[in-house]
């Protein structure tokens, strides 16, 4: 298998409307219930927040972008840095 392959990928890498898990991290990510727990399915919405009234919403080192949950709408910002597994 080639090294490409086995590149992680991002919610930067997706395109809006494709749907996916974000994959669970050590850390502040409750509620992921780590790789042996279930998983929301989101569907991304807007590929970066824009800056509110001159102010980023996010530091400019850890842009976010938009996704909704699919089990029931709510909307989550993510980091454009989280690693996602697309979901066909």
């Amino acid at each position: 298998m080639s090294a490409e392959l086995c590149e992680p990928l991002t919610f930067r890498d997706l395109q809006v409307g494709q749907k996916f898990i974000c994959f669970p991290e050590p850390g502040d990510n409750n509620g992921h219930g780590g790789l042996k727990g279930a998983h929301f399915l989101y569907e991304k919405i807007l590929h970066r927040i824009p800056p509110e009234k001159g102010v980023a919403a996010y530091h400019p080192n850890c842009p976010h972008g938009r996704s909704k949950r699919l089990l029931d709408g709510v909307v989550n910002d993510i980091p454009l840095s989280m690693l996602v597994i697309i979901v066909a």
